[in-house]
């Protein structure tokens, strides 16, 4: 009996052991990724806050223009290889996932050149929608910058699958570094920096950051074959071409204020709103390194089980709004004297601006994460009908308020649509879980 006991004690010591290891390498994981992404994100917010400093309000404007659709052109290129990418992962042998990411990596190559042919076909949409010719000077910074966030990205998707935070984390490094450097030789130079020249420098420190893990991960690139890249197509298609519909329209939705704002109110007026929008910044931190942890992690986890993986989304969920809300208040509080010494004095104005961005921050906080776990659990056709109900609402009323009442119009509008796209996402994730789990059950 005594030997028995001892069996299972030692049993449970062990079981004990591995519970707690694994949870020490979770922290690790989280606290290596968060590193990594405060030196991101504080790249970015420097850079803004740089920018916002340096260029008049009108190149300000571009630049913030320029940059979303970076962001909107990316996030396809993400929806459709990227998120598809960390999904299927799991399902190939360890000894193929290096070989299957440099395929996917070659895919977004190919695209490359896609976008850089349709930036020609944008000169022309650009030239007809605004009468300042110089926002044409921004198509192929625009174009090439896509397409290095996203080759970066992917990488970074790879690296926390193989649960290479401290990778994420150097490159991170050699990108701020090498934009610090640029801006710091362009001043030196005397050369006057505008909305271009800064998308270009984007675009250099992206390449960068890529350059620097694709030699660490030493991918076999004599393996790269036609029907190794076909196939990474067509695993890409199951899902993406559902999420690709999903993030198309919610960028359009996001990015909702520049695109109104610019051709209804004008350049000036989009610098307002980003600037205001850049001292809310930090409170969104700690979504995109968390994603990038939390994703592989829940995709793992969707065979263990439903209860489980709404548990863990739910922990996430409520710590990510939560830090918006605290931050939020801060904010608040503090904006008489946080804005013009972030700022400065030409934006001293935009106090009911921020007080709507936070609004709009939290419920996006919590939208994304609802949103992740929905697509661990591939609900992508769902996700996108859900979201073109948002977007279209967004659109409608952001032009339709910001002739009423101005950039703060449409950033309400993108508020609003936030808040109710949580709502039916929520009841979308606990929906869909219930049905899987009768499903199982039968």
């Amino acid at each position: 009996m005594v030997f028995i006991a001892l069996q299972y004690m030692s049993k449970y010591l062990a079981r004990l052991k591995t519970r707690l290891l694994q949870k020490r390498l979770i922290v690790k994981s989280l606290s290596i990724s968060f590193i990594s992404q405060a030196v991101s994100s504080l790249t970015n917010f420097c850079i803004v806050l740089y920018l916002v400093r340096v260029l008049d309000k009108i190149q300000f404007g571009q630049y913030s223009f320029g940059f979303a659709l970076i962001l909107f052109i990316s996030g396809l290129i993400c929806a459709f290889i990227g998120v598809q990418f960390v999904v299927n992962l799991p399902d190939q042998p360890l000894e193929s996932r290096a070989t299957y990411t440099l395929h996917h990596l070659v895919l977004i190559i190919m695209g490359g050149f896609i976008i850089l042919c349709l930036a020609f076909i944008s000169k022309i949409i650009i030239k007809t929608t605004f009468s300042d010719l110089s926002v044409l000077k921004l198509i192929f910074p625009i174009a090439v910058a896509s397409v290095l966030y996203a080759l970066h990205d992917l990488l970074m998707r790879f690296a926390f699958s193989e649960r290479r935070e401290g990778l994420v984390f150097g490159s991170n490094v050699v990108v701020a570094v090498t934009i610090t450097a640029l801006f710091l030789a362009i001043s030196v130079t005397g050369h006057s920096i505008n909305a271009s020249s800064a998308l270009y420098t984007y675009a250099i420190g992206q390449a960068a950051g890529s350059i620097q893990a694709i030699i660490i991960f030493n991918l076999p690139w004599c393996d790269v074959n036609l029907p190794k890249i076909i196939q990474a197509f067509y695993d890409s298609w199951a899902g993406g071409r559902w999420h690709i519909l999903t993030t198309l329209v919610y960028s359009l939705r996001a990015q909702t204020h520049n695109f109104v704002i610019a051709p209804i109110l004008g350049f000036a007026a989009l610098a307002e709103v980003n600037a205001a929008r850049l001292l809310l910044t930090p409170a969104i931190m700690a979504i995109p390194p968390s994603t990038q942890v939390i994703m592989p992690r829940l995709a793992e986890q969707r065979v263990k089980g439903n209860k489980k993986l709404f548990q863990t989304s739910m922990i996430w969920i409520v710590t990510l709004f939560s830090i918006a809300i605290i931050y939020s208040m801060l904010l608040l509080f503090l904006s008489p004297w946080v804005v013009p010494l972030a700022l400065g004095k030409e934006y001293s104005h935009t106090g009911p601006l921020i007080l709507i961005w936070c609004f709009a921050i939290m419920f996006f906080a919590f939208r994304n994460g609802v949103s992740v776990a929905l697509l661990v659990i591939r609900s992508f056709r769902q996700l996108f009908y859900a979201n073109i109900v948002a977007t279209i609402l967004t659109v409608v009323f952001a032009i339709t308020l910001s002739r009423i009442f101005g950039a703060g119009g449409a950033v309400f509008a993108f508020a609003f649509s936030e808040f109710l796209l949580s709502i039916i996402l929520f009841v979308l994730l606990r929906t869909q879980l219930a049905n899987e789990k009768q499903h199982r059950t039968r």
